[in-house]
Order: C-alpha cells, then sequence, then structure tokens
C-alpha cells in the first residue's frame, strides 16, 4: 500500500477531527452487490490475525490496522496469502479519534471482505464501508457456518441489485443482500416455508463467482 500521508482522501481524518476527538463521518453511499464486485480491486475469504493501531505525520491521524491471513481469493492477485488494511480512527498514545459508523475487524473474525483498492490507503477499505463487510459465524441451529452481514444480519439469498417487489433496503445493506428484513415476495415465501436458509461461506463464494462470470464479456 501508499504512504499514510500521500493520499489525498486521508486528509478528511484531519478535517474530520474535532476538539473532542471525535470524527464524523460524510455519509456513505448505499451500492449494489454488481456495483461492490466491479468495484472492488481485491474480494476475499480471510481471518483477523492481528490488530493495532498507528500514527502518521499529521497529529491525530489515528488508524487501526488489521493483518489477515488470506483464505481464498474470489477477485484480484491469485497467490495472495496474507493483506493489511487500515481503517480511519482508534487509540493511539493516549489519543482517540472515533469516527461515526466505523466497524473494526477484531483479532479472530473470520469473513467475507470486499477491498476497494490495495493501492492506496483509504478512510475506509472496504468498498461501501460496511456494506463490504461479512462475517463467517457459527450456525446456532447447527450444521454448516453461516454468512452474516457487518451488523449480524444472516445472509439468505445474493443478487446483483435490490430484487423486484422487494422491501426498502435495510441501512448498511448493499442492494442484493437478501436479509430478512430486505426479501422479494417471492423470497419471503420461501422462507416462511423452510426453503431459504442463511447461505454458507461456500454457497457465498459460489454466487460471487457466478456472479463474477456473467459480467465477464
Amino acid at each position: 500500500m501508499g504512504s499514510w500521508g500521500r493520499r489525498g482522501s486521508l486528509l478528511l481524518v484531519a478535517a474530520l477531527l474535532t476538539a473532542s476527538g471525535q470524527a464524523r463521518a460524510t455519509t456513505v453511499r448505499s451500492v449494489s452487490v454488481r456495483q461492490m464486485l466491479a468495484g472492488s480491486e481485491f474480494v476475499f475469504e480471510g481471518r483477523v490475525l492481528e490488530v493495532h493501531t498507528e500514527t502518521g505525520a499529521m497529529r491525530g491521524a489515528i488508524r487501526t490496522c488489521a493483518q489477515f491471513q488470506v483464505i481464498e481469493v474470489i477477485k484480484g492477485p491469485p497467490g495472495t496469502r496474507s493483506v493489511e488494511l487500515c481503517f480511519a480512527g482508534g487509540a493511539y498514545g493516549g489519543l482517540v479519534l472515533e469516527v461515526s459508523g466505523m466497524v473494526y475487524p477484531k483479532v479472530g473474525e473470520h469473513g467475507l471482505y470486499f477491498v476497494e483498492t490495495l493501492r492506496r490507503p483509504l478512510v475506509h477499505p472496504l468498498y461501501g464501508w460496511e456494506q463490504g463487510h461479512f462475517r463467517i459465524e457459527p450456525n446456532e441451529e447447527g450444521g454448516p457456518d453461516i454468512v452474516k452481514s457487518a451488523d449480524g444480519h444472516p445472509v439468505l439469498s445474493l443478487n446483483e441489485d435490490h430484487p423486484s417487489g422487494a422491501a426498502p433496503r435495510h441501512p448498511g445493506i448493499a442492494a442484493g443482500v437478501g436479509i430478512e428484513e430486505a426479501l422479494s415476495a417471492a423470497e419471503r415465501s420461501k422462507t416462511a416455508q423452510g426453503a431459504m436458509s442463511p447461505l454458507s461461506p461456500e454457497a457465498f463464494k459460489a454466487r460471487l463467482h457466478e456472479l463474477l462470470g456473467a459480467s465477464r464479456p
């Protein structure tokens, strides 16, 4: 990645600072699964090995960096085994920078991540902020692990965009990501009949590969 000080967007961190040491994030636009796949340089399944905070040349320009083990590359440089992603904010040397809406990965977290770019640091490295952040967790009802959104909603379906007839989009969830609160009428009927269940990581990844293949000429 590029240096912490050279990316213009990182100046936003300093501009967001207030006397209280808090930062308020600008509004994050809603995106679709199609946009995330097209706009992400790197999409992968991984596990967080280590998290630390550091500061740059500007006083108060604190960031929290997570080191990931790359389990599987879905889009991007093949053969990548590890990657570091840095998020604006955190605590360092007695200073605290809080960025509203920022969700930091935790050590041990297992998930799927849509990385906007590997070539330069951003305030948030994931495409659409939390929209590009999915957790893989045990299925409380037994069986294979399941995929959840960053805020813990089980993912029941995955489409390129918001299905026709679906409920209003849920904040922080990309269009096309089917959670119970944002399913189409047909999907809600299937769920009620027990015909739809949370996607496993393998099913989620297979659907991503399918969508990627459909987008290629």
